[in-house]
């Protein structure tokens, strides 16, 4: 048997006070398909293109050292065309900066920029000169991540407290991002066209002190609050509806918190994120679902697919710390009881079976048991 080791919520998690007091915010917008600003957006997509081109090799002289800032014109509140594009990326020394240039806004920008590319945009690449020297050992310090390019680029407001070397208990962290799932569903489903959350709290107060929603005129004010007030805005219901004690932050690291799939709180389309992994692996239940074994023993539930070696556990009820025995079942058998998906919400861990772990002569349970020798990260990779 292996234990299982989890950070624990408190026993009743509508307790769990605020690790601090503060202002939140959370931002979306219909002007993009990622929900977000589009200045933030190309400016991603041009740091993501430099350490694309950087890895595969389309010039010898990229360094990992970048970053990217593009400016927008706005007409009627939706996005016109680019003006200027600043570029800042490090590079092997002796290189020209006409070189530079030229690989920039004749290779980097046409394929990043796609239908924003406009023969009237201003390139500034590496604008101070030569940019040999770079990463942490020229340019560091005790100041935090930068907060605005981790979020909507300037264009909602920032509550001040960066995001990152933080656990989801300090609402800094979790606070800014279920604010960012509700902008996103408010979105999501038409009330409004563009939509900020504001939410404060009071350290070791569960309740927030506050919580506020602008659409910025782009939707029925009166139906965005309505809305709003159907979400639960205490840390531990954060905690336990994003599922945030997982190791999952690493995707934060850079291209930003928000705007990129995989991550918790953006996914409100409608489903559950624990029903999008389930069908990610396993197909909608009553189709392609009975492929899978599934094992429900003591409140944990076991899922294997035929297909794909890995195994999904989740929680279902009660909270063992260790694996039982028990009867298996279908998938789809027990994806067709009530509260299924939310309980897949919970989600917290995947295993891929070793050598043996898959051989038919052996019992489900036994396959099922012994298929968590080796962990692959947090959820449905």
């Amino acid at each position: 048997m292996v234990d299982i080791i989890r950070s624990k919520l408190p026993l009743d998690v509508s307790a769990q006070g605020a690790g601090d007091q503060g202002i939140m915010f959370g931002y979306a917008t219909a002007e993009t398909p990622e929900l977000m600003p589009l200045p933030i957006v190309l400016a991603h997509a041009l740091t993501r293109g430099l350490a694309d081109d950087r890895r595969a090799g389309v010039v010898d002289w990229l360094l990992p050292d970048a970053k990217a800032q593009v400016s927008v014109v706005y007409e009627d509140d939706r996005p016109h065309h680019v003006s200027h594009v600043v570029v800042s990326t490090q590079h092997r020394r002796g290189v020209a900066a006409a070189d530079i240039h030229a690989y920039v806004t004749r290779t980097l920008a046409p394929r990043v920029l796609g239908r924003w590319l406009d023969p009237g945009i201003t390139f500034l690449v590496n604008p101070s000169g030569s940019f040999v020297e770079g990463g942490p050992s020229t340019d560091c310090g005790v100041t935090g991540r930068k907060i605005i390019v981790d979020s909507y680029g300037g264009v909602g407001r920032h509550g001040g407290g960066a995001f990152s070397g933080k656990d989801p208990s300090k609402v800094d962290r979790s606070g800014a991002y279920f604010c960012r799932y509700v902008a996103r569903a408010l979105v999501t489903a038409g009330v409004a066209q563009r939509a900020e959350l504001q939410v404060s709290y009071a350290i070791g107060q569960a309740a927030p002190v506050s919580v506020k929603v602008d659409t910025f005129g782009t939707g029925d004010e009166t139906a965005a609050t309505r809305f709003v007030q159907q979400f639960d805005f205490r840390p531990g219901q954060i905690i336990r509806k994003l599922n945030l004690l997982r190791p999952i932050y690493r995707l934060t690291t850079n291209y930003g918190h928000f705007g990129r799939p995989g991550l918790p709180w953006e996914d409100a389309d409608g489903n559950k994120p624990g029903q999008r992994a389930a069908e990610m692996h396993f197909g909608r239940a009553g189709t392609n679902a009975g492929d899978a074994a599934v094992q429900v023993n003591s409140g944990w539930m076991y899922i294997m697919s035929d297909d794909e070696p890995r195994v999904c556990v989740a929680k279902v009820g009660a909270d063992p710390h260790r694996l039982n025995g028990g009867a298996p079942t279908s998938l789809r058998r027990i994806s067709a009881q009530p509260g299924f998906y939310e309980h897949m919400a919970d989600i917290f861990a995947v295993y891929r079976p070793v050598a043996g772990d898959l051989d038919p002569t052996r019992s489900e349970a036994d396959k099922l048991q012994s298929a968590y020798l080796k962990v692959v990260g947090p959820g449905v990779p």
